[in-house]
């Protein structure tokens, strides 16, 4: 049986590459084509598709086309073990950030639900452990300067990062605090530096409405301090502290809402 051979363009449609693209793999050396003396025409062998093939399987673990042949020539089995573990590492990093990406679109899914459905609800819920880093004092509307380390305002919205921070307000007895909160569980994912300012929350109950702060400048702290002569509280053992969740900011009917998830802890049992 007589070697087939094909030309560039019949190779290139065989394997949806590119003439430019099948000649650079020439250049890496992954394929060496016969040439035609006369007028240096290329013909290209089942070997050279065979080779292709292959060079192109490779390059989708992120293997460099310019290392294919060098990876095929020298140490094969060790170079091909190295290159896969490496595919492996990336891609579970990929894949544990695109998880990461899902739970906590889940969580901002809640938190808007909770916002448009509990108006002046009254309920108790497991506020995970979380990491408070300074931001920004307050009274009312007013805001001063944004006091978070440099460093770690940085890291916080590099990249995705800053997908995982929620804002939280603590309301002091007469002003306020604002904080950007990160859940213990992401912490070690988004590497934020040590911060002698931060502050760790253990998990704790909570007792919780939602208040709306309504638009920008009509905003009045006392009116979410008054929560606390709420009557279905009277029954409950709760702490000093009263500060809130930022659970969303748009308009809905017409009008601009900024929901609060107002909480207060409630004191540890010791029965």
């Amino acid at each position: 049986m007589e070697n087939k051979y094909y030309q560039i363009g019949e190779l290139a449609s065989i394997l949806n590459l590119s003439r430019q693209m099948i000649r650079y793999y020439e250049e890496c050396g992954v394929i060496t084509p016969m040439r035609i003396s006369s007028n240096n025409y290329r013909l290209y062998s089942a070997m050279d598709y065979f080779a292709l093939s292959e060079a192109i399987a490779l390059s989708r673990f992120n293997i460099n086309i310019k290392d294919i042949y060098q990876l095929k020539m020298t140490d094969y089995t060790r170079q091909v073990k190295k290159y896969f573990n490496e595919y492996i590492k990336q891609t579970e990093k990929q894949i544990h950030h695109e998880e990461m990406m899902i739970k906590r679109a889940r969580q901002l899914i809640e938190k808007t639900e909770t916002a448009s459905l509990n108006i002046d609800n009254v309920w108790i819920k497991k506020v995970p452990a979380h990491i408070l880093y300074p931001l920004v004092s307050s009274k009312d509307d007013t805001y001063g300067e944004v006091v978070t380390p440099k460093d770690v305002l940085a890291a916080a919205n590099k990249g995705s990062n800053v997908a995982f921070g929620d804002g939280i307000i603590e309301f002091n007895e007469q002003d306020e605090f604002w904080w950007f909160s990160v859940d213990e569980e992401y912490l070690s994912y988004l590497s934020i530096p040590d911060c002698k300012e931060a502050r760790f929350i253990p998990e704790e109950y909570c007792l919780c409405t939602v208040k709306d702060m309504g638009k920008i400048g009509s905003f009045h702290a006392d009116d979410i301090r008054e929560f606390r002569k709420h009557p279905a509280l009277s029954k409950y053992n709760l702490s000093d502290r009263l500060y809130g969740l930022l659970l969303g900011r748009g308009e809905e009917n017409g009008v601009f809402h900024r929901y609060l998830e107002i909480r207060i802890p409630l004191q540890p049992y010791n029965g």
